[in-house]
């Protein structure tokens, strides 16, 4: 899709001479993480329906996103392409997030609590080239949902179910071992990284664009007001 988030000359240069705009990425933090503490717990997600938790270190997780951007790099994404998804807070969300990163493409995830109506938009309005669903979560058969729109997302070419079987399973595409090397150059921190949805409850929902430096932006101030210093 053609992103045009309209990053005005003064307004750049002013948020960087501010502090705000620092021109970093999430794969910045990611490769200083790698280096400082490969070893460190960087993920514990917690699922209802798994009696243990999984616990990924920083190079555990970089393994799994590693993989994952191979898959989705086999399956034609690129940069700027959109990559959704309705999961929950599970560790595959942190992973897609950051293999999105890495390949440059557009993260859009979205709540689990929306179905065709609002889904049907979103898809389609954001051009997203890959939806990623849970096969079932409470009780709700996803999978069969998302089946049930594909005929009126003329832009999504592939649906990925976790925890499904077959082909279009998230083990099968984007966990495999026998993808190729991903090679491309990655993020800019001006480039749209996250596509995010309103709710819509006054009319349709309204896709905001993020780039790292405005989603930094915000972090950095936080972090700063509140005294929690970027320490690995």
């Amino acid at each position: 899709m053609q992103f045009d988030p309209v990053l005005i000359p003064p307004r750049q240069q002013a948020m960087t001479e501010a502090g705000f705009w620092r021109h970093q990425t999430i794969n910045h933090f990611m490769a200083q993480a790698l280096q400082k503490c490969p070893e460190h717990v960087a993920v514990v997600a917690h699922r209802s329906d798994v009696a243990e938790p999984v616990r990924l270190t920083y190079r555990l997780l970089d393994q799994k996103i590693d993989r994952i951007t191979r898959g989705l790099t086999a399956l034609g994404v690129g940069r700027s392409d959109v990559v959704s998804w309705q999961l929950p807070n599970w560790w595959e969300f942190i992973a897609l997030a950051l293999a999105c990163a890495r390949i440059g493409a557009v993260a859009n995830p979205i709540m689990p609590i929306f179905r065709q109506r609002e889904l049907k938009f979103m898809l389609d309005f954001g051009e997203s080239k890959v939806f990623i669903v849970p096969k079932s979560y409470k009780g709700f058969d996803y999978e069969a949902m998302a089946n049930g729109m594909r005929g009126d997302l003329p832009f999504l070419q592939h649906l990925v179910v976790l925890n499904g079987e077959g082909a279009n399973s998230f083990e099968s595409l984007l966990l495999g071992d026998d993808t190729p090397a991903f090679t491309g150059t990655g993020l800019t921190p001006d480039d749209v990284v996250l596509l995010m949805y309103t709710s819509g409850t006054t009319g349709e929902p309204k896709g905001v664009m993020h780039s790292s430096n405005t989603l930094f932006a915000n972090l950095h101030a936080f972090n700063e007001t509140y005294g929690l210093p970027w320490r690995i």
